[in-house]
């Protein structure tokens, strides 16, 4: 966890920067992609800041007792907020306990620091309970909102933090990483970049609870309505069955990205493996571009109504229906 992810190294170094110059703001908004590694930067900004003996470029020893603390979750001076259970929100009183906390001294470091981790999960209720603590910042404190999704922060959050954008980073340097972490050959990183739409921590995640081969019979599923070969219906149950069955709606829309960059000649696609390019040719002849931002479109629109609580499995069905029925009735 010490190491710093090299596509992480501007953002660090503005922070480094900051607190060497004792200009470090009271309330950070570290946002970009899901799966980038923001959670991991948080933790080890926090880390670096109550650490002993943090090396030149502001890291954590990870050997001095704050550092032990730190990765035992038991630093007097770090605390996390965040869902009880993934996908639910931050409840109220967690907020309400940072807030309370927030006022006392820091008891082994000079900083206090506070993880929202995500912070678009907060409701009204708990973003209105943090407000006076970003209004009125106590010195020592710092708070460190992460979030993929920062649009659904109200202005009044946003507005009170100072925002740090992360980008995803280039596709040879995340394989790098990825080969760094696990024994990997290049076409498997590949594949497993293009599965988490480049992110990293995405692409880990899928090697380690084995979710590749599901990745590659969902793009398999999702060409096969181009003919006409598969049951779009039967398809979406299968897909509902998933353990993760929301993250489908990213991948059908990177797929469709990745079906125009082939149909226009422009540039490589990021999610379609390498390797499946060639036996698309055929496929790729039978559509054209209006149909293809159609679907786009028609994707973005189910999105927004998942918001307020459209089922998912019926979400599915009804983007393959429209798939489906777009490609029968589509001119070649």
């Amino acid at each position: 966890m010490s190491d710093l992810l090299s596509w992480h190294a501007t953002q660090w170094d503005q922070l480094q920067r900051a607190v060497a110059n004792r200009r470090i703001p009271h309330a950070i908004l570290l946002t970009g992609a899901e799966g980038i590694g923001k959670s991991r930067f948080a933790s080890l900004l926090a880390n670096g800041l109550v650490c002993d003996a943090p090396d030149s470029a502001g890291l954590p020893c990870g050997q001095c007792k704050a550092c032990h603390l730190f990765q035992e979750r038991s630093h007097p001076d770090i605390h996390r907020v965040e869902p009880e259970e993934k996908g639910k929100q931050i409840r109220i009183e967690s907020i309400r306990d940072l807030v309370s906390r927030s006022i006392l001294s820091v008891n082994e470091a000079s900083f206090r620091v506070f993880i929202i981790d995500p912070a678009d999960a907060m409701n009204t209720a708990s973003t209105n309970a943090l407000l006076k603590t970003l209004e009125e910042p106590v010195p020592g404190t710092l708070l460190l909102l992460v979030s993929s999704y920062p649009s659904r922060l109200p202005a009044t959050i946003k507005s009170r933090c100072q925002e740090i954008r992360f980008q995803l980073p280039i596709a040879s340097e995340a394989g790098e990483w990825l080969a760094q972490q696990v024994d990997l050959e290049p076409e498997l990183a590949e594949s497993l970049l293009g599965a988490a739409a480049g992110a990293p921590m995405i692409a880990l995640e899928i090697l380690r609870q084995n979710q590749l081969p599901s990745y590659i019979q969902g793009l398999d599923d999702f060409l096969s309505l181009i003919p006409g070969t598969e049951e779009p219906v039967r398809i979406a149950e299968r897909w509902h069955k998933a353990e993760d069955p929301k993250r489908y709606l990213g991948y059908m829309t990177a797929w469709l990205h990745d079906l125009i960059r082939l149909k226009s000649g422009g540039e490589q696609p990021r999610m379609i493996p390498a390797n499946r390019i060639n036996s698309l040719k055929t496929l790729i002849n039978q559509l054209n571009l209006k149909q293809l931002y159609a679907t786009l479109d028609f994707i973005y629109e189910i999105q927004a109504r998942l918001i307020n609580n459209l089922n998912l499995q019926l979400a599915l069905e009804r983007i393959l229906l429209y798939w489906a029925q777009v490609n029968s009735n589509g001119a070649k």
